[in-house]
């Protein structure tokens, strides 16, 4: 039995983290369990079978030595088998809490919340999208009713194109965000996607207000049975506690 060992690069995991810190003024929180989830299975070789698996450790790290799994068949061990990498590509959602403090400026560069935002998401196009096409961005901000979420991109592989869609980004903002459903399309809208790649969910946010907009037990219910991980960076030059506790409610697990 062959098993291929599919997992996604080290680098898109902190591209993540990187493309929020470039920005400035900006606490990255995220969580996370370690897990292992098959994602495909070819049979078409039959005896030969090939299983491919998606990893990952308590960090979102993928598990860096392969020889340590092992694989079972109706309960009996399988002693034979290869393990090979593979890159998978990622499925990155920007979620965008567009309330009145993304007018903000924190610091003394004069650049407000939302260029810092923008400038994010457009590195990481820039520094860390492959350019063959394997991973997509999408940026879900609120509709201009605020009632629901919309996708601002949706799914896009091209490099340049997410650098110019955020270009012309200009979101408005409301005093509170439909921010619920904008994760709730986020996730959806991931699982209706999901073909094997890495799938993340990072939330632009202040984290003032998570406490009272969302329901963090259905939002984390729906993430799991779709095994999508949440990510979130605070906007601001620091995060107080509040700010903190109410991140760590939607990415702990």
């Amino acid at each position: 039995m062959a098993t291929q060992y599919a997992v996604r690069t080290l680098k898109y995991c902190l591209a993540l983290f990187v493309a929020v810190c470039w920005a400035g003024s900006v606490v990255a929180w995220q969580g996370d369990g370690q897990r292992v989830r098959i994602t495909a299975v070819n049979a078409a070789t039959f005896p030969d079978i090939t299983v491919r698996l998606l990893t990952r450790d308590g960090e979102g790290r993928p598990f860096s030595d392969p020889n340590g799994l092992s694989l079972q068949e109706n309960g009996v061990a399988v002693g034979e088998f290869v393990p090979t990498q593979t890159a998978v590509g990622v499925d990155v959602t920007f979620v965008i809490d567009a309330n009145p403090t993304l007018d903000e400026v924190d610091d003394d560069s004069g650049l407000t919340r939302q260029t810092k935002v923008e400038a994010s998401i457009s590195h990481f196009a820039a520094d860390f999208m492959r350019a063959d096409g394997l991973d997509v961005v999408s940026v879900v901000v609120p509709e201009v009713g605020g009632v629901n979420g919309r996708f601002h991109i949706e799914a896009d592989s091209d490099p340049n194109s997410v650098r110019q869609a955020m270009g012309r980004f200009e979101p408005g903002t409301l005093s509170e965000t439909p921010l619920g459903a904008m994760l709730e399309l986020a996730i959806r809208g991931a699982k209706e996607r999901e073909n094997g790649r890495f799938q993340a969910i990072l939330l632009f946010t202040d984290g003032a207000s998570l406490g009272q907009q969302l329901d963090f037990p259905a939002l984390l219910t729906q993430a799991a049975d779709a095994d999508i991980s949440i990510y979130a960076a605070i906007l601001g030059a620091r995060a107080d506690a509040n700010e903190v506790a109410n991140v760590e409610q939607l990415t702990l697990p």
